[in-house]
């Protein structure tokens, strides 16, 4: 008996295992945005989501592809994300809009000297760097630094409730609902469930 399930076993295991290289993605894409200025839009992927984000202002796009930026790989930012897109964003009535359900999200901030902050009416966790957080509000230095929103039902939109005064660069990495598996995962344990039917068939 035990023979026959070690494959099966080993196929559960290898499954885990890229389910969890998987959630280390970090990749923030910025695909498509209408322009510079104010009440513009921007969309792209973040770990494989899709995002939209409508009634911006953005001053500069988007990041290594076009030699802006460098991403956010000082001491600050933890995990360091080198090649990343990076938006420059200000605003008073920001929305963030998701394809899928999302349990929380980080997002690697940095202000550009002015009095920026962030707030979409969620308590924020500090993750690294600096960034001065009073209630549901994070305001970044220059320096700059990674916060967390955790969520206590999946959510598929951000609406932005303060302004985001002088601008600040940002990328945003999402963690997809537990509920909503990836699609290679899908397969995966299909063929480890056909191959767990197998070999109980053999077993008989």
């Amino acid at each position: 008996m035990r023979k026959h399930l070690a494959p099966v076993l080993a196929g559960l295991l290898a499954l885990t295992v890229m389910g969890g290289a998987q959630a280390a993605v970090m990749n923030f894409d910025v695909t498509a945005f209408s322009g510079f200025g104010a009440g513009n839009t921007a969309q792209g992927t973040s770990n494989g989501v899709g995002w939209s984000m409508t009634s911006t202002h953005i001053s500069n796009c988007c990041g290594l592809p076009n030699g802006n930026y460098a991403g956010f790989n000082t001491p600050n930012f933890v995990p360091p994300v080198a090649l990343t897109d990076v938006l420059h964003i200000f605003s008073d009535n920001l929305t963030l809009n998701f394809n899928s359900p999302i349990s929380s999200i980080l997002f690697y901030i940095r202000e550009n000297g002015g009095t920026a902050n962030v707030d979409f009416g969620i308590t924020p966790t500090l993750v690294s760097g600096a960034v001065n957080i009073t209630g549901t509000r994070a305001a970044p230095t220059t320096s700059g630094g990674v916060i967390r929103y955790d969520f206590g039902a999946p959510v598929t939109q951000l609406v932005h409730t303060a302004n985001v005064f002088d601008g600040l660069d940002a990328a945003w990495y999402v963690a997809r609902s537990p509920s909503v598996p990836e699609p290679t995962s899908l397969v995966l344990l299909g063929l480890g469930l056909a191959g767990l039917g197998f070999a109980r068939k053999r077993l008989r």
